[in-house]
C-alpha cells in the first residue's frame, strides 16, 4: 500500500480540477441539465435542437432577475433563462457543442451573451 496516499492526492487534485473547469456553475434539472422533454427537469426542457444540443432544462423568466446570477432571461421561447457567457469557453461545461452568442434579452431590450447551440 504505498500507493494509497498518492492516488488519494490525485483523486482530490482531478475533482478540484473538474470544479473549476465547470466555472463553479450550478447545473440540475431546473437550469442546465441535459433532457430529451419537460418530464426531465423540473418546469421545462429547450430542444433537443439545434440552439439547444442534447437538450437544456430552463424555465420561464420575465426579466434577468428571475435568472440565477449567472443567467439572462432571453426572449426565446416565451422568455427563458440561459447561462451568461463572455466566450465560447464559458459554455464548455455545457458540452462542446455549445457556444457563445448574442440573443435578445427579455424584458430589458438589447442584447446578451449566452450559451447556445453551434
Amino acid at each position: 500500500g504505498g500507493s494509497l496516499p498518492l492516488m488519494r492526492i490525485v483523486t482530490a487534485w482531478a475533482v478540484l480540477a473538474l470544479a473549476a473547469c465547470g466555472g463553479g456553475r450550478d447545473v440540475d434539472r431546473l437550469l442546465g441539465a441535459r433532457c430529451d422533454n419537460n418530464s426531465d427537469c423540473e418546469e421545462l426542457c429547450l430542444g433537443p435542437n439545434n440552439d439547444f444540443p442534447e437538450g437544456l432544462c430552463s424555465y420561464q423568466c420575465d426579466i434577468d432577475s428571475d435568472c440565477p446570477s449567472d443567467a439572462w432571461c432571453i426572449d426565446t421561447n416565451g422568455g427563458v433563462c440561459l447561462y451568461d457567457c463572455v466566450d465560447d469557453i464559458d459554455c464548455d461545461f455545457l458540452g462542446r457543442e455549445w457556444v457563445c452568442r448574442d440573443r435578445d434579452r427579455r424584458g430589458g431590450g438589447g442584447k446578451e451573451r449566452v450559451c447556445v447551440g453551434r
